[in-house]
């Protein structure tokens, strides 16, 4: 800090265009409360010394008029020696204290603001106010908390914490609130109101146990049962503890707050509204009026859900997963507005920023589909629960007044909570208690990698109630053949979802063997016939809306499925969302300020999707759509390289699943024999290529239709002991099937024949002479079409290449942007000249 007397260079403008945090900032008084004091206590006159004096219990007349019969200014009063007190008649020893701690509290309260170095958004500035927070037992406990939770042990980068995450919550929501301040001043925002906007991001997240969600959102519901606990309430417990307990209210009225009233703003930021509303009361917050209804959307907006929490956990989960992320924060700070909306004031941008809110939600889907949802991290999740619960009863904590807490009662007391964090896992684990053991093996499997198994999961039609879970449960339970032993008995908690059996046993059937997907496309393709002693085989499928890995060990026609692995969320329904949204947004500006709840919208995604399936079989597709949108008409075209751009992450996801069966299976990819490739999408020339590089070039089975691999697989099992039916396709394409009831001595028989719909010989020998009519014009149109593809895939791959972060440093600045200017100069050409001449194109 530096000295009273020192002056303090200006700063230098700022590179960006965010808003700054005010310096030293004393804000006005509200209404009723003491004249201010400048912030600059140098220029403090004799008169504000004694009003200083006189605040911090000097009530002394004598002793303020020797201050001002001898004119002791602020610039003095900090300076003080022992002479000084002297001359002043201060000489007890409690007196000389009592002002030298009065003085030295003023000095932090005038302290600068702190310049911190965030990797996401740069050299951040912190009001004082927000460190004095900040530099707390309570606050600092988040350092120890990770912010994604068990996600870490699945996605080494995601080792940053909630710490980190509340400075950015805090920063970016003193951006958000300046800017509406500096562009409406009819919304009469107050230094006060900023202060609070920002202390309640700063401090949102104070409530979180260990690892995060997992803490109330798996183990609080099972360990304290009947408890509605949420880290919303944890958060303003523990702000009440914090300032409390660290006697930061006259800091606070120092700046200018009011603790009465604006502790319980900060509080409702929150936690939002109150959930059984106030009767006969149309505003239900008591922190600020009605006509500042938009200072609640900041923080934690339960309106729209667009808020700065959302924004910087975005970037930075993001940043730390290795995902891009494609919503820009900062545009949406230029053009937010407040607006009347129904006789309240809320946070509203113009429909131009359609696309940048399609980012926002797309990329929340892709966070949630790829890395919070992960079924490993899930998994990972749920062990830790398991283990946190066999430890509960045995783990001491102490809080207020020496009472001892466990973790799930640590919630009733701050002081104890404080002491909870993720280092509880590491306590557990090193504990040499023997009622810690079964706590303990639970871990050290998390630590050996020694998983729970993932079976597999549905997506339903409709939304799951908890009854219906409850229901299934129970059904799932009794859902066993009679004919089969089981070792244990099962009971309901013993399933999360599998519904199987429980299905068949509700359609009246005695469900004996399941033959699941991966083992029928290894029937299809006859793989149990292939001469060999053993036999590895990965299947691999990607559907519209999943993408799932098998491999399977194929020995004398017996099948054993060794490992599965997959993506439920990823499928040809994401690789249409992401080319659909970038499509959508470089179209007309009428077009982009479609709706999410338009027709047109949804017409024009189902019709994108579409061209996407042309593309897994053609090297490009266009779609042109009629009145899209207020008579619009709307074309758009791409070749696969283009889509294979706009997907690259995506794309290269499909191999990680793969690499994750293989490591369950304990399998090399050496010793991988067929590789069978599945749907439509699994076609796509990009995934082949990925596929055949990791393989070193192995031969891949793309002879499978989807649709028709189940009816094959029939053909190939029994239907039970006593029932058989057999398929039948002779050389002229009659298809016979026939089905037999031994027991019951029954036989039917359906014969089908391929006339209806074919064409005649007449039609067949005209379209071969029309074939070779056109065969050279075609020739020329192939060669034409193969070198546009390579021109465009030369480019895409040069662009891509000088933009890894792996080339970095190899290649100085000046020859960078000269090659990426050249590659945008030749994509900006082609989609210009898609008609030009083979030559054009090769020179």
């Amino acid at each position: 800090m530096q000295g009273a007397d020192s002056e303090q260079p200006p700063k230098r403008p700022r590179c960006d265009s965010s808003p700054r945090t005010p310096q030293n900032t004393r804000f006005k008084a509200a209404e009723g409360s003491p004249d201010p004091l400048p912030s600059d206590h140098k220029t403090w006159d004799p008169e504000q010394v004694c009003l200083f004096l006189k605040r911090n219990g000097f009530e002394d007349s004598a002793l303020l008029d020797r201050i001002r019969e001898k004119e002791i200014t602020g610039s003095l009063l900090f300076n003080l020696d022992e002479s000084h007190l002297d001359n002043l008649g201060i000489r007890s020893l409690g007196e000389r204290k009592k002002l030298l701690n009065s003085i030295q509290l003023s000095q932090i309260h005038v302290d600068t603001v702190k310049v911190i170095n965030d990797p996401i958004h740069g050299h951040i500035e912190l009001h004082p106010l927000l460190i004095r927070i900040i530099d707390t037992p309570q606050f600092q406990r988040l350092r120890y908390i990770k912010q994604l939770g068990g996600t870490y042990y699945v996605f080494p980068g995601a080792s940053h914490n909630r710490f980190e995450h509340s400075l950015g919550v805090g920063y970016l929501a003193g951006c958000l609130v300046r800017e509406l301040s500096e562009k409406q001043p009819e919304l009469q925002i107050s230094e006060r109101d900023m202060l609070c906007v920002q202390i309640a991001g700063l401090c949102h997240d104070l409530g979180h146990g260990p690892f995060s969600h997992m803490f109330d959102g798996r183990f609080i519901p099972l360990a304290r049962q009947g408890v509605k606990w949420k880290h919303e309430q944890g958060s303003v417990d523990m702000f009440e503890h914090l300032i409390n307990s660290n006697d930061l209210k006259p800091i606070m009225e120092c700046y200018g707050l009011i603790p009465e009233e604006d502790i319980t703003f900060i509080k409702e930021q929150i936690t939002g509204p109150p959930k059984t509303p106030v009767k006969d009361v149309s505003w239900p917050y008591k922190g600020r009026p009605k006509e500042k209804s938009f200072l609640y959307e900041i923080v934690a907006n339960k309106r729209s859900g667009i808020d700065v929490d959302k924004w910087d956990y975005f970037a930075r989960d993001c940043h730390h997963l290795g995902i891009q992320n494609s919503f820009d924060y900062k545009r949406f700070l230029k053009f937010a507005r407040v607006c009347e909306v129904g006789n309240l004031k809320h946070i509203c941008t113009r429909e131009q920023e359609i696309g940048n809110l399609y980012d926002m939600f797309h990329i929340r889907t892709s966070l949630h589909r790829r890395a919070y949802q992960h079924k490993v991290g899930n998994i990972i999740d749920t062990m830790i629960t398991d283990a946190f619960l066999k430890a509960d009863p045995y783990i001491e904590i102490t809080g207020t007044e020496g009472k001892k807490y466990h973790i799930s009662t640590a919630i009733d007391d701050m002081e104890a909570f404080t002491k909870l964090t993720d280092n509880i896992f590491l306590e557990i684990l090193h504990s040499a208690d023997p009622k810690l053991a079964a706590a303990r093996e639970i871990l050290e499997k998390i630590q050996r990698r020694n998983l729970y198994k993932y079976v597999g999961q549905t997506q339903p039609k409709k939304r799951i109630t908890k009854e219906d879970r409850e229901k299934f449960r129970e059904e799932l339970a009794k859902a066993k053949p009679d004919v089969i032993t089981l070792e244990v008995e099962l009971q309901a908690e013993d399933f999360i979802v599998d519904a199987t059996n429980g299905a068949g046993t509700i359609a009246g059937l005695n469900v004996l063997r399941i033959i699941n997907e991966p083992t029928v496309t290894a029937i299809v393709c006859s793989l149990d016939r292939k001469v060999g002693a053993e036999r590895n085989t990965l299947i691999l499928k990607l559907g519209g809306g999943t993408f799932d890995v098998s491999i399977l060990t194929i020995k004398h026609g017996i099948f054993e499925v060794k490992s599965t692995a997959g993506d439920t969320h990823l499928g040809g329904e994401d690789l249409t969302t992401e080319w659909s949204a970038t499509s959508l947004k470089s179209s007309s500006a009428s077009i982009r300020r479609l709706s999410v709840r338009t027709r047109g919208l949804s017409v024009a995604f189902v019709l994108l999707g579409n061209v996407l399936s042309i593309l897994s079989s053609s090297t490009q597709a266009s779609i042109e759509i009629d009145s899209l949108y207020e008579g619009i008409n709307s074309y758009i075209s791409i070749t696969h390289v283009q889509f294979e751009h706009l997907n690259t992450d995506l794309l290269h996801s499909t191999l990680d699943p793969v690499e994750k069966a293989l490591q369950d299976a304990k399998l090399d990819k050496s010793q991988i024999c067929d590789i069978v490739l599945v749907d439509d999408f699994t076609h796509i020339p990009k995934i082949q290529k990925l596929l055949q590089d990791f393989f070193s070039r192995k031969e891949l089975n793309k002879s499978i239709n989807p649709d028709e691999a189940g009816a094959y697989g029939v053909d190939a099992q029994p239907l039970s002991q006593t029932s058989w039916a057999t398929f039948d396709i002779d050389a002229n394409g009659i298809l016979s099937v026939s089905a037999v009831n031994k027991s019951a001595g029954k036989e039917n028989k359906i014969t089908t024949t391929n006339d209806k719909g074919c064409l005649s010989k007449e039609d067949n020998e005209r379209m071969v002479q029309e074939a070779e009519k056109y065969k050279a014009e075609d020739e020329k149109q192939q060669d034409k079409v193969s070198s546009k593809n390579s021109l465009e895939t030369y480019s895409f791959n040069n662009k891509i290449t000088v933009e890894d972060e792996k080339f970095q440093g190899k290649i100085n600045g000046e020859d960078k942007q000269k090659i990426l200017d050249k590659c945008n100069e030749i994509i900006k050409w082609l989609d210009k000249n898609q008609t030009a001449e083979m030559e054009e194109f090769e020179h």
